[in-house]
This record gives structure tokens, C-alpha cells and sequence, in this order.
């Protein structure tokens, strides 16, 4: 009679605790593909938007809403804190942004809204931002001043591109972080 070694007793044993394991990590990979990304509101991030990091660690998504030739463009922004600091400053409405598109730049001509803090890992949008009410910026780069007689924006025929700057504080200074540009063909 052979020797029974007490490796071979617990053979059984690991075929079924690998066969376990994998079915857990199958059903894990599966959980996580259909989960969405939920923003700090609740909503979740739909399909085409498109993001862009920046040092600060505030990435701006974009997503181009329904928006017409000879119309001014309008977005569902989300903002998110990939970094490990808290941004200040951020204002979540259209006085948080300014628009460039076809290489000018608008903001809103009134600047209302209340600034509040982001921490990190917190995800907000999506945010409307409809840029109808927005007015050319001035070439100089004095203050910024706008004129309710100032140009506004509209998207052209042909190609446009467009990118959105969300303003916040950093080091004690206002800075404009850029989304990704945008290309649109007609």
C-alpha cells in the first residue's frame, strides 16, 4: 500500500476553491463593466463626453448639446477632482466659464454665482451651460470687460472648434483650466 501524502487529501479542495475564485472574479468584471459613473448629484455621465486632465487635477468633460448652425453652442460640462487637492473657486454655472470658439473668446456679461470648494474624488454635472447670453472678450488683457453690444457666439458653417475654460482658484490665483477642443464639421 502506497504512502497518502496530505497534499493529495486537499487536491479536491483546491480544484473547488479555484473553480470558486474564478466565478468570482468573472462576476466581479462583470459588475464593474455595467456599473455607470455617477456624478456627486447623482446623475450618470453619458456616452461622448470628452475629458481632459489638468495638473491642478480638475478634469472638464464636454459634451456638446443640441445645438444648430447660427446658434450659440450649448454643453453639458462635468467636472471632476482627479488630484489629491481641494480646488477652490469653482463656480458651477456659465460665470465659471469662458467660451473659445473659432479662436475668439466669450464669457458671460454678468459674473453671479457662488463659488464653493471641490474636494477630491467628487464628480459634478452635468452643469448646462448655454452660451447665448455670452459676449466677445476684448483682444487686450486688461479686465475683463463685456458690452452688451459685443458679437456673440454662433457656430458656423463649415468647421468649428470649440473649448470651454473653467475658472478656478489655485495658489491664491484665478487660473483657466481648458477642456479638450472640440471639432465640428458642418
Amino acid at each position: 500500500m502506497g504512502t497518502l501524502h496530505y497534499g493529495d487529501k486537499l487536491k479536491p479542495l483546491k480544484l473547488i476553491w479555484l473553480a470558486l475564485f474564478w466565478c468570482s472574479l468573472n462576476a466581479l468584471a462583470a459588475d464593474t463593466s455595467q456599473t455607470a459613473v455617477k456624478t456627486w448629484d447623482g446623475a450618470t455621465i453619458p456616452e461622448g463626453v470628452v475629458w481632459k486632465g489638468s495638473e491642478t487635477g480638475l478634469a472638464t468633460g464636454l459634451k456638446l448639446s443640441d445645438t444648430k448652425i447660427g446658434e450659440a453652442p450649448k454643453f453639458n460640462v462635468f467636472l471632476k477632482n482627479d488630484g489629491t487637492n481641494v480646488i477652490g473657486g469653482l463656480i458651477r454655472g456659465p460665470a465659471g466659464f469662458i467660451l473659445e470658439l473659432n479662436r475668439k473668446f466669450y464669457a458671460i456679461q454678468k459674473e453671479d454665482g457662488c463659488a464653493s470648494f471641490m474636494p477630491p474624488g467628487r464628480i459634478y454635472g452635468p452643469l448646462n451651460v448655454d452660451t447665448a447670453t455670452f459676449c466677445e472678450l476684448p483682444d487686450s488683457a486688461g479686465p475683463r470687460q463685456t458690452d452688451s453690444n459685443d458679437s456673440h457666439p454662433h457656430l458656423a458653417k463649415g468647421k468649428n472648434t470649440v473649448r470651454l475654460y473653467c475658472k478656478i482658484l489655485w495658489d491664491n490665483n484665478e487660473i483657466l483650466v481648458p477642456s479638450a477642443e472640440l471639432a465640428l464639421q458642418e
